[in-house]
C-alpha cells in the first residue's frame, strides 16, 4: 500500500454512482496531471482504499450502498491523512456540520462548477503540503542529531535501538503527551514459539530469524514511529500522536507483513508475531503503567498466536 508522504503527483479518489460525472472528472482531473481512480459505490472505494493511498477524494454524499458519512468516517480511520471533498446535491446546516466532523476538509453542490471543484481540490492539496512541512520540521527537530547518541543506544544483533534508549525516549515521549495533551501508542511485539524455533533449528537461525524481523518491523513502520529490541525477541515500536484504533489498524499491517515476510531462500520454515498494544492517556498515565498494560495485552495475544490484542481501558 502506498502511505502518505512526498507529494509528487497526487492521487485522486472519485466515488459517485454518476458514471457521466466519474468519467468528466477523471478526464479533466487526468489533464491536470492527477492519477485518478474511480468508485461507483462504496464496497468499491473501501476496496480501493485498501490497496492505495489517495491525496484526495471526491465523495458523493448519497451512494447506492452505504451513506456518504459513514464512508467518510471509514476513510478518515483507514487513512487519516487523505482529505475528502464531499459531493452533494444539497447542502443543509445539519449535513455540513456532520461532515466537517467528521473531517471532511469542504463539500461541493450539484451542479457542480468544474472551475470550483478545481479549486478545492488544489486547496485541499495545499494544505497536506503545509502539513507535510511541517510534520518533517517536527521529525527533524525530535528526532534530529541530538536523540542520535553513540552506539551505546544500538542493539549489535538487529541494529535497532535497544532497551535502555526505549526507556529515555519512551520518558521524552510521555512528557510531551502530558505536555501537549497528544496521544502515545506503544506496540509490544514478540517472536512466536521462538524458543522452539531456536531449539529446532539453532542460534544462527534464531540470530538470522531476530535480523530479518527487525529489517521488516523497521521498513514498514511511519517514519515518525520508533522501533527499539525490547530483549530476547521482543519488540516495541512507540508510536507519537497515534489513537488506539489506529495504533491497531498499523499493528495489524506489522502483523500480516511478517507472517507473509519469508525471506527467499530460506530453509527453515518462518515465523510469526503477538502483538499488544497500550495507549497513553487512554489505557495507562505514566511510562511504568503504559509499558504493563501493552505487556498484559501482549500476554493475551500470546495465548492465540498470531494476533493483535488491546484490553479495554478500565480492564
Amino acid at each position: 500500500m502506498r502511505e502518505a508522504g512526498e507529494l509528487g503527483q497526487a492521487r485522486l479518489l472519485v466515488v459517485d454512482d454518476d458514471v457521466e460525472l466519474c468519467q468528466s472528472l477523471s478526464d479533466i482531473f487526468g489533464e491536470k496531471g492527477y492519477l485518478v481512480e474511480t468508485a461507483y459505490n462504496g464496497a468499491q472505494a473501501e476496496e480501493k482504499l485498501r490497496e492505495t493511498f489517495f491525496n484526495v477524494s471526491l465523495l458523493d454524499i448519497k451512494l447506492p450502498d452505504i451513506d456518504g458519512i459513514e464512508l467518510l468516517r471509514r476513510l478518515k480511520k483507514v487513512h487519516p491523512n487523505t482529505e475528502v471533498i464531499l459531493i452533494t446535491g444539497y447542502a443543509s446546516l445539519e449535513s455540513s456540520i456532520a461532515a466537517l466532523r467528521e473531517g471532511a476538509f469542504a463539500y461541493v453542490i450539484k451542479p457542480m462548477a468544474m472551475d470550483d471543484v478545481i479549486a478545492t481540490v488544489e486547496q485541499a492539496i495545499d494544505k497536506q503540503r503545509l502539513l507535510l512541512a511541517k510534520e518533517k520540521m517536527l521529525i527533524q527537530e525530535r528526532w534530529g542529531k541530538e536523540y542520535y547518541r553513540t552506539l551505546s543506544n544500538i542493539d549489535g544483533l538487529t541494529e535497532l535501538y535497544n532497551y535502555r534508549y526505549f526507556r529515555e525516549l519512551l520518558t521524552r515521549e510521555i512528557a510531551l503527551a502530558k505536555r501537549y495533551s497528544n496521544y502515545l501508542s506503544l506496540l509490544m511485539i514478540d517472536i512466536d514459539n521462538f524458543k522452539e524455533y531456536n531449539d529446532i533449528h539453532g542460534h544462527l537461525a534464531g540470530d538470522k530469524a531476530l535480523r530479518q524481523v527487525a529489517r521488516l518491523l523497521k521498513t514498514s513502520c511511519r517514519s515518525g514511529d520508533v522501533v527499539t529490541r525490547y530483549g530476547g525477541e521482543e519488540f516495541t515500536v512507540l508510536m507519537p500522536y497515534t489513537k488506539k484504533e489506529d495504533a491497531a489498524i498499523a499493528a495489524e499491517r506489522l502483523r500480516g507483513i511478517i507472517e507473509k515476510g519469508q525471506p527467499r531462500p530460506w530453509v527453515e520454515p518462518w515465523l510469526t508475531v503477538s502483538i499488544g498494544i497500550a495507549n497513553f492517556p487512554s489505557d495507562a498515565q505514566s511510562e511504568e503503567e503504559l509499558i504493563s498494560r501493552a505487556d498484559q495485552a501482549l500476554y493475551k495475544a500470546k495465548g492465540i498466536k498470531n494476533t493483535v490484542c488491546t484490553l479495554n481501558s478500565g480492564s
